[in-house]
């Protein structure tokens, strides 16, 4: 048994789930100002088999240490209510939740292992109808995040937001595709390809560049799109645990450089490399029961250079996103 206040008073119903992929049950739960993770393993003794990893994400303390018992807490806004609940999806298909949340002013997804805010989109809610729906609206047997709103606290469009644009006619993509672990990543830069013609990019405008392993990704995507007349970026491999530190080097490397694309080009390039602990986890992921995350890669890109088109549009600068 454990009793601890919950930060920031207040609290709707609890959803526990497995947040920090240990085996073992977390509650996690809003109040008023705070989401917050509930972990009895962040304490002195932990259950058999629970760990508590990284205790520095907590919003209400000073340097983001959190207490005894406490994950994670992040910073939202509810404080009228302090009643909303909040649901869990595997979005990655990973095997860790992430946490859907919406307060009055955002609807958010959380990382289940530390809190990082993984999505936000602006909403209007007044703490009316809140709880976003998770749901394969477009039926392309993926999830789409449905969130309401309503124009009672604040301006902007009534309605549902589902999906961002998928119209890639006339769009030129680049595919950077690690050449280490080929038999994975061959299969993803299939279905990136099949989703970038399923969506209307035409054959000659892909372009595909072969690289060693998934450390020279960030190299050749940026070099493309320096080059000019490319749209997005898609970036594409497999890294798989082994028994040294090599793993963490590249797997870090690469999703910095990757990020670092779009700071330093203004060209977005979505992260479609597999980080994973086995062979089997791959496949699963490459065209197996997880999906392919390369087509995945390959929408993401799509949806960014769209959204990008609309936002450098005389007028646009500065509005908020419908929602």
């Amino acid at each position: 048994n454990m009793t601890i206040a919950v930060p920031g008073g207040g609290g709707g119903p609890p959803t526990i789930a497995d947040y920090d992929h240990d085996g073992l049950p977390e509650v996690g739960l809003a109040g008023q100002d705070y989401y917050t993770v509930f972990d009895p393993d962040c304490q002195g003794t932990p259950r058999k088999g629970g760990k508590c990893a990284d205790r520095t994400h907590c919003d209400f303390a000073a340097g983001g240490a959190c207490p005894d018992y406490i994950l994670w807490s992040k910073k939202v806004q509810d404080h009228s209510s302090n009643i909303t609940g909040s649901s869990v999806f595997d979005f990655p298909g990973a095997g860790t939740p992430e946490v859907v949340y919406a307060d009055e002013c955002f609807a958010r997804v959380f990382s289940g292992f530390d809190g990082s805010v993984l999505f936000s989109q602006y909403h209007s809610s007044c703490t009316w109808i809140e709880n976003p729906v998770v749901a394969d609206v477009d039926g392309d047997f993926h999830s789409e995040i449905v969130v309401p709103s309503n124009l009672a606290c604040g301006a902007g469009t009534a309605g549902i937001a589902c999906t961002g644009s998928l119209d890639a006619t006339g769009m030129r993509v680049g595919v950077v595709v690690s050449r280490f672990n080929d038999i994975i990543s061959t299969r993803l830069l299939d279905g990136a390809v099949d989703a970038l013609r399923r969506h209307g990019v035409a054959a000659g405008d892909i372009e595909v560049v072969w690289v060693p392993g998934a450390f020279e990704i960030p190299i050749a995507a940026r070099e493309l799109a320096k080059s000019g007349g490319i749209d997005a970026i898609v970036c594409l491999g497999a890294v798989i645990r082994g028994d040294t530190a090599h793993f963490e080097y590249v797997a870090g490397g690469a999703a910095d450089g990757i990020a670092s694309v779009h700071a330093t080009t203004g060209v977005p390039a979505t992260f479609g490399v597999l980080t994973v602990d086995t062979v089997e986890q791959a496949t699963d992921r490459a065209g197996g029961k997880h999906g392919n995350k390369g087509a995945e890669a390959a929408e993401a890109a799509i949806e960014m250079a769209s959204l990008l088109r609309e936002l450098r549009l005389p007028g646009t600068a500065g509005q908020r996103p419908a929602s």
